[in-house]
């Protein structure tokens, strides 16, 4: 009976030796509960981003009815509330229908559905649009928001990029693809109340005066609904630091035990720690870049929800999340179109996902391939590659208020560089517009600015306009 419990407890001992081993080796990070809401790092408690969090709208747009139009500051409170009560909205829709038309057609059925009388005008009926960071399929931009998918086979090929919801008698929702112009309509069932009641308690304190964009203007032409600031707009250039400047506790987020690590210092000033399966590489102006290396053989093929999910606790676990972060760029296709002399006919699945923050309500962008500023390769439902340039503010640089070029002007400089360049003669379609923030090196090694920016998205590509000096760049 003694040797039988002794060799209980040995096998018991051998057991948990191999389990607490093969976490040092793997990297389990430490804390318990739930690793996809939160992680205990025995310093700091780091909560992560639900799907519906980093997936909301980039610009919300408000219609009253008339030739008023309104967009809502990103980092208010009503922009929460909003986004909150549009999803609710959404799970009760019901019948959708397929469309194909121009945008002209979206604004005919936003019109009155009854007849005027004699002498009576048409007016529009009050309208909300939720302008998203991304073009990705109906489908799949309901399931991020919890919301149970479309029934219809076609609403899970329709691609999208904004929600329409028009208010009347009934409630109506277009999912529209801006830059095909195509979308699908729906009703919601119970006419979205909250949200309607939502609309007509607004205040100016949260609500930018907007007005639509000219059709033309030389070489390019804007596609129907985009909304910019109506009145002239003040902002500043903001010094940046890196996030982290302690290489020891950066390295400590990656790996569980230093002990294990080896640390490589070079030349360019970048460090380097591996345990001979991972390596995390350091920059000095704060880049930094985590590769697992691929394991041969295939990989599960993985839903785009799922690639999601695991990125989001990846990054939880990883360093964490910024204030106001949000999906800036998602793309994913199967192994079989990718490169086959790499892959070897591997079954599986390829996700690169980006995400970036807002600063004072803009979205921060990023220059060259950087997405944003935390991008991740998932492969088989595992991240396989992480880069990450975080920054925080330090101060401003010169005044703290300067005026900021007109769109038109903005539009004008645009116009001219395709002009002196290959695209003269050539009309080129504008599907998006809006302000932002771009990062660019400052003048010393390890830090950053922040520049406020026009950016236009148009079908050849990212202009990117310095809102301070009218300095045009491509990408």
């Amino acid at each position: 009976m003694k040797e039988t419990i002794k060799s209980i407890a040995l096998f018991f001992l051998v057991t948990l030796s191999l389990t607490l081993t093969s976490w040092l080796w793997l990297g389990i990070p430490r804390g318990t509960g739930e690793v996809a809401r939160a992680y205990e790092t025995g310093r700091e408690r780091v909560e992560t981003r639900t799907l519906a969090d980093l997936t909301g709208p980039r610009q919300v747009v408000i219609s009253t009815g008339g030739e008023k139009h309104f967009l809502v500051r990103p980092d208010s409170d009503l922009y929460h509330r909003i986004w909150l009560e549009a999803r609710s909205a959404l799970r009760a829709i019901d019948g959708l229908e397929m469309e194909n038309t121009i945008q002209e057609e979206v604004s005919r059925r936003e019109k009155v559905q009854e007849e005027p009388g004699p002498g009576e005008e048409v007016k529009p009926r009050p309208r909300m649009e939720l302008v998203l960071a991304a073009s990705l399929p109906a489908d799949l931009w309901l399931r991020l928001w919890e919301i149970e998918g479309l029934k219809e086979q076609a609403g899970r090929s329709l691609m999208m990029d904004r929600v329409v919801l028009v208010f009347g008698e009934n409630t109506e929702v277009y999912f529209v693809d801006q830059g095909a112009q195509t979308y699908g309509r729906a009703q919601v069932v119970g006419g979205a109340l909250a949200l309607r009641s939502l609309m007509s308690s607004l205040t100016s304190e949260d609500l930018v005066p907007a007005r639509a964009l000219p059709n033309r203007l030389g070489h390019l032409q804007p596609e129907a609904g985009l909304y910019v600031p109506e009145h002239p707009l003040l902002s500043s250039r903001v010094l940046l630091d890196p996030e982290w400047t302690n290489p020891e506790e950066t390295a400590e987020r990656f790996f569980l035990d230093l002990s294990f690590v080896r640390r490589i210092d070079e030349k360019d000033g970048a460090i380097i720690y591996t345990d001979g399966k991972r390596g995390l590489r350091l920059y000095p102006n704060g880049v930094l870049e985590f590769n697992v290396p691929q394991v041969s053989g295939d990989r599960p093929q993985v839903a785009p929800v799922g690639a999601l999910e695991a990125a989001i606790t990846f990054i939880a676990r990883h360093g964490g999340w910024p204030d106001n972060c949000y999906l800036s760029s998602f793309t994913g296709r199967p192994f079989a179109l990718l490169d086959p002399a790499r892959h070897q006919g591997r079954a599986g699945s390829r996700y690169e996902i980006a995400f970036s923050y807002r600063y004072r309500g803009l979205p921060v962008i990023y220059p060259g391939d950087m997405k944003g500023a935390m991008t991740t390769v998932v492969m088989g439902g595992e991240v396989e590659t992480y880069s990450r340039l975080v920054l925080k503010p330090r101060e401003e640089e010169g005044p703290s208020q300067l005026p900021l070029l007109g769109v038109e002007e903005a539009l004008a400089a645009v116009d001219a560089e395709i002009a002196s360049g290959n695209g003269a003669g050539e009309e080129i379609t504008v599907t998006d517009v809006y302000l932002a923030y771009q990062v660019t090196p400052a003048q010393a090694e390890t830090r950053w600015l922040l520049n406020p920016v026009w950016v236009f998205e148009t079908v050849r590509g990212r202009f990117v306009v310095d809102a301070l000096t009218g300095e045009v760049t491509k990408g």
